[in-house]
Order: structure tokens, then C-alpha cells, then sequence
């Protein structure tokens, strides 16, 4: 008889079973989840590096009508950025403006992120303003020039929009020239030759570049700023130069082949109006150029030639500390007009000024006519810049008072005790826009004891200033400031 096998098993190999099994049941668990929340830990670094920091805005109005200008920064050490921009009463063009910052602030936050991954802490900012052109046609064109640090890498880029501020619509380059295709070519034709003839661009400027970005496509020529006098085109880093250009071409040169409603105002045929006062602007202008000659025409004090440097409308981030760098280079000393909005928003400039010892002025708070404001309204005007001048840089005012357009009249006169200075040197850097030209006028107009007038607003100022000081040395003159002229 057979034996039957026992087909029980002892209870310790099913607990040992069950115990192995919850084991790694537990293990796989715990890996999953340490797993999953290193995925969230990355996702939640990545996700504050991107993200948008706390900013600051502040908007005033401009000293055009209808249009505001909009400062928004970041003091964030992670991601410090200085953005100006305008904003009309035209909704679509202020969501056109809020989509191409929008595009800047998210490109450098994305550069941010990427160098946040690496061992990279050079520091970095982004930095954007621009510049306001008025036209007769109610045209008004805005040019942004943006510079961002980023990995120990600088890239400049230059954009331009325009507004009809009656209408709402923004014009193309094809509305100044009729969407005339033979008109196009004569534009081209005309930008490629002041291209080529410019000495200044020919040790930088690409040949086949130049051409290639200067044929008759309505594509290159989009990017304008369009005044009264002149029409000029921007052309990015890179694309027919090293570094970014402008061409500036009066519409004198252009009227034949303009839209009518850009072609030139001939101002002989405008009858001057007078103003409140009696005074139509020629007679300003000739009431600056005797004031100016007041100042300089008084006797000497030294054998030695004088000039005093003088820039109007600033600080700006970007142009006055280049202004600033060129100054150094020649150990030369300037005063400075501020504007007091301009000081508001950009305090740290203004004590750069300061700091490398230039003399500071008032150019009041918004530059408006002052003759047509009340006597509150000057005396605002006036004893608010002085104090956000002196307050940003910790230093007096001690180069005295420029009224807006050298405009002033005796209520205007009777609300500051600071002398008023004009100049006798007007470079018409705010209209001509050319470092060539900006030489030009100084060779031109400069004497001994000269006030010259230059805007610390305008990057061709910046740029055409190096050759101006030089010029100036070699003609033996010394630099002064203001309150040090003779």
C-alpha cells in the first residue's frame, strides 16, 4: 500500500513569501514616488526661473497729445530688466506694442533659464526705450533700441512702429511711396548710395550684404522713422554691417517720388504764427542767440580756448553712459540739462553723471512751453526737477536753468533764481540724426567761450561725439563746464 505524499507546507514559507512580495511592492513604490517628486522639484525650479518677476510701472504723459509713455522694471537681482514703452488711446496699437514687449521680456526670460542651467553668474539685464518722431500727417513713428546682457553676451536690436494718432492705423513704407514699385527702386538706389558713400561704415559695412539688403523690396525698407525733414531707414546687427546702422535722407532729396501727404511742408509759404506774448519763433531764436551771446561775449579771464559741452533732455540708459565713456576718454567735463521725468525713472544714471564729476542743470520736469503754462505750473515745472536731481545724485544744481526750446519770457524768468542758459553752438542733432553731420556744425559754429547744445537722448549724438572732442582738442580748446566758463 502506497503512502500518501503530505501536501501541506509549513506556514513560515508562505510568511516569508508574503513578506518578500510586500517588500518589493513598498521598494517599487518608494521609487516611484522619490521619482515623481524630483520631477516636481525640477519642474518647480524651472518653473520660478521662467517665471515673471514682481515689477514696478509707472506711466506719465509724453509731450506729445494722446500719447503716454510706460515704464516697467525689475529690481530682481535674478532678472533686473528697464522696459519704456508708449501707450496711446488707440487699442490696437497698444496691443501690437504689448505684444512685441511681451516677445522681449520672454526671449531674455528663456536666455535667463538656460544660463540658470549652467555656471554661468555674470550678471545680465534687459534694457529697452525709445524714441518719439512727429510728423505733419498726424504720423507718428516710434523707434525702440533694446540692449541685453545675457551670459556675458551683448545683443542690440532696433524696431520700429508707427501710429496716425487721428485715425488709429499704422502706415507702411508703401504708403509713404504710393506702393509704386518704381519709386521703390529710386529708394533703393538712393539708400545703397549713401550707404556706400558713408566713410565712416566702409571698414565695417559687408559689400554683398549691403546690396542684397538694399534691393527693391518693400521688405528691407519697413523698418523707418519719418519726420518732417528726413526719413530714416534702421538695419539690424548683422545684416549689412557688424554692428546696427541708419541711413538719413532728407526728404528734400525724396519729394519727387513721396505720397502727398508726406511730401515736404515748404515752411516760406507757412506764415508764422506769434504767440501769447507777441513773438513768433523766429524772434525767439533770434532772442536766444543774443542771450547766448551775453554769456560767451563777456571778457576773458585766461588766454586759454573754452567751449562748454551741454546736453539736453537726458538721462538715458543707454546713450548718456556712452556719452559718459567718450567724455572720460578726452578728460573732458560737460553739464547736463536733465529732464526731471528723466531722472524719475532712471535715478541711477543721473548719479553716474554726477559721479564722474560732470555739473548738473535743470531742463525742467516734461519739457513743455513754458510760456503757456500758469505760474504754478513753472514754478512745478522747475522746483520738482531740482529736486529729484539732486535727491537721485545727492549733489546741487549748480549749472542753472534751460527752458524747453530756450522758450522763456519774463513770468517764466521771475519763477527761478538759476541763471538761464542757452547756447550759441546748435548742433540740430535732434533733427538730422547723423554723427557726420553732428561734427560738422561744431567745426562750423564754435569760438572761444562756446555753450554747445547736444541731446544725451540720441545714439548718433553718442556716436559722432568721439570725433567732435577730438577735433575740439586738436583746435586747442579746453573743457568746461558752466559755472566754469569765463
Amino acid at each position: 500500500m502506497k503512502r500518501k505524499r503530505n501536501k501541506h507546507r509549513s506556514p513560515w514559507i508562505y510568511t516569508t513569501f508574503s513578506i518578500a512580495i510586500l517588500t518589493l511592492v513598498i521598494i517599487g513604490a518608494t521609487l516611484i514616488f522619490l521619482s515623481m517628486k524630483n520631477e516636481a522639484a525640477i519642474a518647480t525650479e524651472k518653473k520660478k526661473s521662467t517665471a515673471p518677476p514682481p515689477t514696478t510701472i509707472k506711466t506719465i504723459e509724453s509731450k506729445y497729445p494722446g500719447i503716454q509713455i510706460v515704464n516697467e522694471s525689475s529690481n530682481d537681482p535674478a532678472t533686473p530688466f528697464k522696459i519704456q514703452y508708449p501707450k496711446s488711446i488707440h487699442n490696437s496699437f497698444n496691443t501690437m506694442i504689448a505684444e512685441y514687449i511681451e516677445v522681449l521680456k520672454q526671449t531674455y526670460f528663456d536666455a535667463l533659464a538656460e544660463k540658470a542651467q549652467g555656471s554661468d553668474t555674470s550678471p545680465s539685464e534687459l534694457t529697452s526705450s525709445f524714441e518719439i518722431f512727429p510728423h505733419h500727417s498726424s504720423n507718428y513713428s516710434f523707434v525702440f533700441e533694446t540692449t541685453t546682457f545675457v551670459k556675458d553676451s551683448k545683443e542690440t536690436s532696433i524696431q520700429s512702429f508707427q501710429l496716425n494718432t487721428e485715425t488709429g492705423k499704422s502706415i507702411a513704407i508703401q504708403d509713404v511711396f504710393e506702393y509704386d514699385e518704381e519709386r521703390l527702386k529710386v529708394l533703393s538706389n538712393t539708400v545703397r548710395t549713401k550707404l556706400f558713400e558713408d566713410t565712416a561704415l566702409s571698414e565695417t559695412i559687408t559689400s554683398d550684404q549691403a546690396t542684397l539688403h538694399t534691393e527693391p523690396l518693400w521688405e528691407n525698407f519697413k523698418n523707418f522713422a519719418l519726420t518732417d525733414e528726413e526719413i530714416v531707414f534702421h538695419f539690424e546687427k548683422s545684416t549689412i554691417a557688424s554692428d546696427k546702422v541708419s541711413v538719413t535722407i532728407s526728404l528734400d532729396e525724396l519729394d519727387d517720388i513721396l505720397a502727398t501727404n508726406f511730401k515736404v511742408v515748404k515752411k516760406e509759404n507757412v506764415p508764422e504764427e506769434p504767440t501769447k506774448n507777441g513773438l513768433t519763433d523766429k524772434d525767439i531764436m533770434n532772442q536766444q542767440t543774443e542771450t547766448a551771446k551775453n554769456q560767451t561775449d563777456q571778457p576773458t579771464k585766461t588766454d586759454e580756448l573754452q567751449v562748454a559741452l551741454t546736453f539736453d533732455d537726458g538721462p538715458d540708459p543707454k546713450v548718456t553712459m556712452d556719452i559718459l565713456e567718450t567724455l572720460e576718454k578726452y578728460s573732458a567735463k560737460a553739464t547736463f540739462f536733465m529732464l526731471g521725468s528723466q531722472v524719475e525713472k532712471f535715478p541711477e544714471i543721473a548719479k553716474n553723471v554726477s559721479d564722474a564729476g560732470h555739473e548738473l542743470a535743470n531742463h525742467s520736469w516734461s519739457h513743455p512751453d513754458l510760456r503757456k503754462l500758469n505760474i504754478e505750473g513753472i514754478k512745478d515745472e522747475i522746483l520738482n526737477t531740482t529736486e529729484v536731481i539732486e535727491s537721485a545724485t545727492g549733489s546741487k544744481v549748480t549749472g542753472g536753468f534751460r527752458p524747453p526750446y530756450g522758450a522763456f519770457n519774463d513770468t517764466v524768468r521771475a519763477q527761478t533764481d538759476m541763471p538761464i542758459i542757452l547756447w550759441d553752438v546748435d548742433t540740430l542733432d535732434w533733427q538730422h540724426r547723423n554723427p557726420n553731420q553732428l561734427l560738422t556744425h561744431v567745426k562750423n559754429q564754435t569760438r572761444d567761450r562756446s555753450i554747445i547744445l547736444m541731446h544725451d537722448i540720441h545714439q548718433s549724438t553718442a556716436d559722432g561725439l568721439d570725433a567732435v572732442l577730438s577735433f575740439l582738442k586738436d583746435e586747442g580748446y579746453t573743457f568746461v563746464t558752466i559755472s566754469e566758463l569765463d
